[in-house]
């Protein structure tokens, strides 16, 4: 596929924020033969999004946690938590994390 300014800007702001090495790999693997030929194939990236992004299921058993209580403080936890169950009442379907959103939004420019 050709790789837009768009996609490629995307990417970069996916890898701003922290994201599991797999996907690090296979998006920095996407830009790297974009910016030799102007095209790369998503296959590889599209699949790593996809096993990568966590539900908004997963995402609210971490902030139920003893990690994310020990890494972000009982209130922080118990925010997150509140905003988790919110979002899941909306219809979110996706973990709230800055990685997991930014995945999710690359994923759909990839897939339309």
């Amino acid at each position: 596929m050709k790789v837009s300014d768009q996609i490629i800007e995307k990417i970069n702001d996916m890898l701003s924020v922290y994201v599991c090495p797999e996907l690090q790999q296979a998006a920095k693997a996407f830009l790297e033969s974009a910016e030799k030929t102007g095209e790369a194939d998503p296959t590889a990236l599209i699949a790593e999004l996809k096993e990568d992004i966590c539900s908004i299921d997963s995402f609210i058993g971490f902030t139920q946690s003893d990690y994310c209580k020990n890494m972000k403080g009982e209130e922080e936890a118990e925010l997150m938590y509140k905003a988790g169950i919110e979002a899941k009442a909306n219809g979110a379907r996706i973990c709230l994390c800055p990685g997991c959103t930014k995945a999710n939004e690359l994923l759909g420019m990839l897939v339309g």
